[in-house]
């Protein structure tokens, strides 16, 4: 199981800078956090179409060996991407004071 958390962090840990500076825009333009997580829904379930419907598909051949499914894989980035937006939201928003 730890190494599963592991490969999961492996692909993982691409997303993270990106989705904190969105986060942080994000308050900074004083965005509720419901829209905040729509927006990152949306935004995962064109990931999962394009890992799904290009040649990218072949680039999770990796996670697979590991027994971890595509849909696992994204399920479980968009849960961590929820839980990392409520936890940074909430610092973003002491950061800034608002």
């Amino acid at each position: 199981m730890i190494l599963k958390i592991r490969v999961f962090f492996i692909f993982y840990r691409k997303f993270l800078f990106p989705s904190l500076i969105l986060n942080a825009f994000l308050v900074f333009m004083k965005n509720p956090a419901e829209v905040t997580l729509l927006l990152k829904f949306f935004l995962f379930t064109g990931l999962f179409a394009w890992f799904r419907f290009t040649p990218e598909d072949d680039k999770l051949i990796f996670f697979r060996n590991f027994g971890i499914s595509p849909r696992f894989l994204l399920a479980g980035c968009l849960i961590a991407e929820f839980i990392l937006t409520a936890v940074s939201y909430k610092f973003f928003r002491l950061l800034y004071g608002f």
